[in-house]
């Protein structure tokens, strides 16, 4: 235990603050995004694949609060993340990103124009990271692919002009 703990703990209890629906055609109801205002966090839950977006047409972006979003969620039976889901939410960094083993496919543009430094959150289930998946993440170092990772797309990677080791 560490030093000073005197057998108490705090909970913390999150309030979701805003929520919806943002899975794939035909299945929008199974898959449903929450933000919880306080932690700064966009969890994504559900069953099945997440709807594909335009530029910055996910229901999370062009929001008062899209800016603070810190840390992103995406939890198991999620089975893909869709075009350009998360592309351009500049405060979030990859130690404030899970994403469970059971997402196979990362979409166009998805984590597209972030400050992600580092890619090591990808889940060992990828087998397929899409065309400019990654574009223009200007900050980003080190990216480490799942060995289960078969097809990365066109310019998945294009503007990442700081990239020094993939694995």
């Amino acid at each position: 235990f560490p030093a000073g703990w005197n057998g108490s703990a705090q909970v913390v209890v999150l309030t979701v603050t805003y929520s919806g629906n943002c899975g794939a055609t035909g299945n929008d109801e199974n898959v449903t995004w929450a933000y919880y205002e306080a932690a700064g966090l966009l969890e994504i839950s559900g069953t099945g694949a997440m709807a594909d977006y335009g530029q910055n047409k996910a229901p999370w972006h062009k929001q008062s609060w899209t800016n603070d979003i810190k840390s992103i969620v995406v939890n198991d039976r999620v089975t893909s993340i869709g075009n350009n889901a998360f592309m351009k939410l500049t405060g979030v960094t990859a130690d404030k990103i899970r994403i469970a083993d059971t997402v196979e496919t990362i979409g166009t543009g998805a984590f597209a124009n972030n400050n992600i430094t580092n890619i090591d959150f990808l889940p060992d289930g990828l087998k397929v990271v899409w065309k400019q998946s990654f574009y223009g993440c200007k900050s980003l170092t080190t990216i480490v692919l799942p060995s289960k990772c078969v097809e990365v797309g066109n310019s998945a990677f294009f503007g990442c002009s700081n990239v020094t080791q993939i694995t």
